[in-house]
């Protein structure tokens, strides 16, 4: 680890040496790599994680880098995994990343297996129901605490899961089957604002600087400028 560069995030109250070594100890697996992955993936990279790992199975496309920010037009066609990771890599040497052009699917798989082992904590930035339920009962299984973060036109909004209480705790597969997100109206800034989110639970969570508190749910409507948090427990 390069010496300093992380000086002025261990000058932080609650955040020293310790938090650094926690983090670089650590493994954050993100499915998804889209708009709001573009929120976590920099700041992940960046605070000093010591293995980060991207699963997606979709390719960069023009049509969506005003939210993917992490992309360039050169890269439009490249797997996002690809791209994620070179991004990552180029910010920070000093974090590992294992890239997966998969999808999860929520079953026994060598791949589910591989992806989520030593895994210290998962963030759904996926944009369907399906997807979101498939990571959460496979968060499940493994009993690995999980930040549900997505973006909808204006509204960016971020859930907290783990310890038994998970997305079938808060609604059924049945109720939501064929919503999905992926070709609707979306706000950059809200996508922005979901990964920005779910990155700071996760790096205060494993740093050891603030509480994971499962069942907080907080949404924000950026066109009334509208906050709303709560316990869905």
């Amino acid at each position: 680890m390069e010496e300093g560069r992380y000086s002025r995030q261990t000058l932080l109250k609650d955040f020293g040496e310790e938090s650094a070594r926690r983090l670089s100890e650590a493994c954050v697996c993100v499915v998804g790599a889209g708009g709001v992955a573009s929120g976590a993936i920099p700041l992940l990279a960046g605070s000093g994680l010591g293995l980060l790992k991207i699963a997606d199975d979709d390719t960069v496309a023009l049509h969506n880098l005003h939210r993917q920010t992490m992309y360039t037009e050169a890269q439009c066609g490249m797997p996002k995994v690809r791209a994620a990771a070179e991004f990552a890599h180029s910010l920070n040497g000093d974090c590992r990343i294992e890239e997966y052009a998969q999808r999860i699917c929520g079953k026994a798989s060598s791949f589910e297996d591989k992806f989520f082992d030593k895994c210290s904590l998962c963030i759904d930035t996926s944009d369907s129901f399906k997807s979101r339920f498939a990571v959460s009962s496979a968060c499940a299984k493994r009993k690995i605490k999980l930040i549900e973060a997505s973006a909808e036109a204006f509204i960016s909004q971020i859930m907290l899961f783990g310890d038994g209480f998970y997305l079938d705790s808060v609604v059924q597969a049945e109720d939501i089957e064929g919503e999905n997100a992926k070709d609707g109206a979306i706000f950059g800034p809200s996508a922005a604002l979901s990964g920005v989110w779910a990155a700071t639970e996760a790096i205060l969570h494993i740093a050891g600087a603030s509480n994971f508190n499962i069942g907080k749910f907080m949404r924000y409507d950026a066109k009334v400028s509208k906050f709303t948090s709560g316990e869905l427990l």
